[in-house]
């Protein structure tokens, strides 16, 4: 199951990705060496949007792959992806530093989503709460690099 885990992460991934391209062809983004608010705002909230409906298809299908474990799994899923992005794209591959803090924003973007799904029988808005919170905390961080 961890294996599962670690796909529905890397799909959640493909996926923000893909209707992000297609957000900027739309958009007319012509650079993005000094990405617009809107823009760093809008990647968050994809990619994170992309993170909550995996996780919960994950939950909902196959309700043995549930754990904090699970959860990890599912988050370096999505890492590997955006690793391996980086690595194909023509810029160099940012420096380690910076490798690690986007590993660390899109684990902690993993638990606070996850953490959201545990608790929606308690509290049914948690999964959107917690979207929230991973939303600003992904676009805080993509305003600070």
């Amino acid at each position: 199951m961890f294996g599962l885990a670690l796909i529905y992460g890397f799909l959640a991934a493909a996926a923000a990705l893909f209707v992000q391209v297609i957000f900027l062809y739309f958009t007319g983004a012509t650079t993005l060496d000094s990405p617009s608010l809107l823009i760093l705002l809008v990647a968050a909230m994809l990619e994170e949007g992309a993170r909550l409906i995996f996780l919960l298809q994950l939950a909902k299908h196959h309700p043995n792959a549930t754990s904090y474990i699970h959860a990890l799994f599912f988050g370096i899923g999505f890492v590997i992806a955006e690793l391996s992005l980086l690595a194909l794209s023509p810029t160099d591959f940012p420096e380690t530093i910076l490798a690690l803090q986007m590993v660390l924003v899109h684990l902690v973007g993993t638990a606070i989503i996850y953490c959201g799904i545990r608790f929606r029988n308690t509290f049914p808005f948690a999964p959107l709460a917690a979207l929230a919170m991973a939303i600003l905390f992904h676009t805080l961080y993509n305003v600070s690099i």
